[in-house]
């Protein structure tokens, strides 16, 4: 799955049933990139398009039921594993944490807007120099 996917389904995970052009406007893409994305996430039974109950004109995209019911799941998962480990927090180290879980998440937002938009090839995702690497972070925890 490719990672164009994957944002379309968080994005409907989010924000449920949804129109090609709501899904367009809320992803900042085209609509041609949206049919095309909604293509494969339906050959890979990951979503499926469906028309309205309260207006029959209007075509839907939405997660499969087993799609959303992993969605659920994982993030089941992920916040108890959250919850866990931020208890065991001191206040102040709470308070770091939370400041420094903005920053990252704010982080990858921009680069993600820079680097992911769906006609992206994300091998040509540029990484600022000033970076450091994984290995280079965990070296001075």
């Amino acid at each position: 799955m490719t990672l164009s996917q994957v944002r379309m389904l968080l994005y409907l995970f989010q924000n449920g049933p949804l129109t090609m052009g709501e899904l367009a406007h809320g992803l900042g893409v085209s609509c041609s990139a949206v049919t095309e994305c909604v293509d494969s996430l339906e050959e890979r039974r990951a979503a499926i398009r469906h028309r309205s109950e309260t207006d029959r004109r209007l075509v839907l995209v939405s997660m499969t039921p087993e799609v959303e019911a992993v969605a659920v799941q994982v993030l089941g998962q992920w916040k108890a594993v959250l919850h866990h480990a931020l208890v065991q927090l001191s206040p102040e180290e709470g308070q770091a944490f939370v400041k420094g879980a903005r920053l990252l998440a704010q982080a990858a937002e921009s680069w993600m807007e820079r680097n992911l938009s769906f006609e992206h090839d994300l091998s040509r995702a540029s990484v600022p120099s000033s970076v450091d690497s994984s290995a280079n972070v965990a070296a001075r925890v």
